[in-house]
């Protein structure tokens, strides 16, 4: 705003943007937007979401990681950090461990964890509540040929009401409100071997990881990626061992 008025003040450009985002985006007018996502990788995806609800959507863009190729929207999450999209991947498959059987991942989202993972596992089995996320990862695992990898739309508190899964490996990666304490408690349920917990928030993973502790697993691993620099947020790998 205009400096001690209420007075909006239109921006042209970010200097945190690189230059082909700045162009995009005035040449898209997003006047009103409430929100804006947008990626470059150098092909552009936007989608900008206005204030009557209007959603306007834009491009799709193409990333790739250690030869994994993932498209990727503006309606879907994706890692921010491009620079360390690699040692994230690889920090989660050294947990995992270096040839689980079945893999169940919670969160899925577009399959930034699972492709990889099923380069690993006989069977990757992925949880979400996303329509477009997971529409999103059973595009990204045709494109890799992965045919080991299966995507689900459901809620992850569904899936583990009485679940009969038996997965020797759970990744979870929740969202900042967690997966919350008795969800926590079903994961436990399952006995797994290893439980993998991505998390961007530390202070629900400690409650939640308390319970699994208490549940007989032993945290045996802590690794902290630093997706955010220069800011106090950042991404916990965990890994839990059934003792």
């Amino acid at each position: 705003m205009q400096e001690k008025t209420n007075v909006v003040i239109p921006i042209q450009s970010c200097a945190s943007l690189v230059p082909e985002l700045n162009q995009f985006i005035a040449s898209m007018d997003p006047n009103g937007a409430r929100e804006v996502h947008v990626v470059s990788t150098p092909a552009i995806a936007a989608t900008f979401v206005f204030e009557d609800g209007t959603i306007k959507r834009s491009g799709r863009a193409m990333i790739q990681v250690d030869g994994i190729r993932y498209r990727i929207s503006g309606e879907t999450f994706f890692q921010a950090n491009r620079f360390l999209l690699m040692p994230f991947i690889n920090e989660v498959l050294s947990q995992a461990g270096p040839s689980p059987a079945h893999v169940l991942e919670l969160y899925s989202g577009s399959g930034f964890f699972s492709i990889p993972l099923s380069r690993l596992a006989r069977e990757v089995i992925g949880i979400e509540g996303s329509r477009a996320a997971v529409l999103q990862a059973r595009e990204n695992a045709r494109l890799n040929e992965r045919t080991n990898v299966k995507f689900f739309e459901r809620p992850v508190d569904a899936t583990l009401r009485g679940s009969d899964l038996r997965p020797d490996v759970v990744l979870l990666d929740p969202p900042r409100a967690g997966c919350g304490l008795k969800n926590a408690e079903r994961i436990a349920a399952l006995q797994s071997q290893r439980i993998v917990y991505v998390s961007c928030n530390p202070t629900t993973f400690a409650p939640e990881g308390a319970i699994l502790v208490s549940k007989g697993y032993d945290l045996r691993r802590v690794t902290l990626i630093d997706q955010f620099p220069n800011t106090y947020h950042s991404e916990i790998v965990a890994l839990f061992e059934l003792k």
